[in-house]
């Protein structure tokens, strides 16, 4: 399996995760959105989406050298 191959597992994986925060986030009911773990579920979703442009850069670059 190539690098590659292995990255696109690991971003599906961590797109379902972000799928299931973005979720709970959207759904949080108005008297919580205040709190500190809602806070951290914004944190969290970012920080995801990050990691999900990171990840896919990461499968480009190996595309353009590997061929």
């Amino acid at each position: 399996m190539k690098i590659s191959d292995k990255l696109m597992e690991i971003q599906a994986e961590l797109q379902y995760i972000n799928e299931e925060e973005q979720e709970a986030y959207d759904n949080t009911p108005e008297s919580l959105q205040e709190t500190d773990r809602y806070a951290e579920s914004e944190d969290a979703l970012s920080a995801m989406d990050d990691a999900d442009g990171a990840i896919q850069e990461a499968i480009d670059y190996l595309s353009d050298w590997i061929g």
